[in-house]
């Protein structure tokens, strides 16, 4: 008999409204290959080079028949080959993470140096906010879950464009946001948003306030407002969403509130989504898990276009 061949496939599970889907990251396992028994050609010609040198045979491609082995006609597939043993040397086949294309190491590092000293010689009292503002629409996201092979889920989609314009801040110590719900994100909303932070930090002195190059940021109207304020802002490097810790919180709400779920009205949405802010404390725990200084520096490593 033939070798029975596995490989390294991603599986992919999108999920829906039924209680027979267990939501979940993307995974990957040593399993059978699809059911035409063939791999996607993407899978096995960008198997890893030090993965490739170790196969005896290349994967999918024509070999030659031997004495004592079994003949593999031409495009068929022969051992365990390439993507088995990718998987061996940890390899695992997945999209490339989209980063900015102007992003500045060297700038995440003198902005992280920066933001150290700040956290040292800051009083106690005083408090570090990571503010931005998120657009979520009016339609759901798909996300990952389970569902049995050979079967299909449905969501439900909205139509129109319709979205909400959220703009908040949050500090890592209380992990209790300051969100405000406007028509536009602009100045004015942004001298709104910080007195409602000034208002939920009446004993600091001063108040610290992480963000990005926006220009309503550093619009006369803020600048005026900043003059008599306890707030200070600390302009993030240009292209580093990766160092502004609010974009990972943005991410576990549009999770939590989006992902695979419909709303049907635009007021039923804007109430969901109130109601995550109202509730937050409900996800103290995954909040600190996931709201570490553990930044990453985006942009160092040279981009590949493929892998030979």
């Amino acid at each position: 008999m033939g070798a029975r061949i596995i490989g390294l496939q991603p599986i992919l599970h999108s999920a829906a409204l039924s209680a027979n889907i267990i939501p979940g990251g993307s995974c990957h396992r040593l399993i059978s290959p699809p059911s035409s028994g063939r791999w996607p050609p993407a899978a096995v010609s960008q198997v890893p080079v030090d993965a490739r040198r170790q196969a005896p045979q290349a994967l999918g491609a024509p070999v030659q028949a031997r004495s004592g082995h079994r003949q593999v006609a031409r495009g068929g597939w022969a051992g365990l080959g390439h993507l088995e043993r990718a998987g061996r040397q940890g390899y695992v086949y997945k999209k490339p993470k989209l980063v900015p294309g102007k992003a500045d190491a060297e700038a995440q590092r003198g902005f992280l140096e920066k933001y150290k000293k700040l956290k040292e010689n800051k009083s106690q009292e005083d408090p570090i906010y990571f503010m931005d503002a998120t657009h979520p629409h009016h339609n759901p996201t798909l996300g990952y879950g389970w569902i049995r092979r050979g079967e299909e889920r449905e969501i439900p989609s909205n139509t129109g464009r319709k979205r909400l314009n959220i703009n908040g801040a949050i500090e890592l110590e209380r992990l209790e946001p300051v969100v405000r719900f406007d028509e536009t994100i602009d100045s004015t909303s942004t001298i709104a948003l910080f007195e409602q932070i000034e208002q939920a930090n009446s004993q600091a002195q001063r108040i610290y306030v992480i963000c990005d190059n926006a220009g309503y940021y550093r619009s006369h109207a803020v600048q005026h407002f900043l003059e008599s304020s306890k707030i200070e802002l600390i302009f993030l490097p240009s292209y580093s969403p990766n160092l502004n810790l609010i974009e990972r919180f943005w991410k576990f709400f549009k999770k939590q509130v989006l992902h695979n779920k419909y709303y049907e009205t635009f007021s039923t949405f804007r109430k969901a989504c109130e109601q995550f802010f109202q509730n937050s404390q409900t996800y103290a725990d995954q909040l600190r898990s996931l709201l570490t200084e553990n930044f990453q520096i985006i942009g160092e490593k040279k981009p590949k276009f493929g892998i030979p």
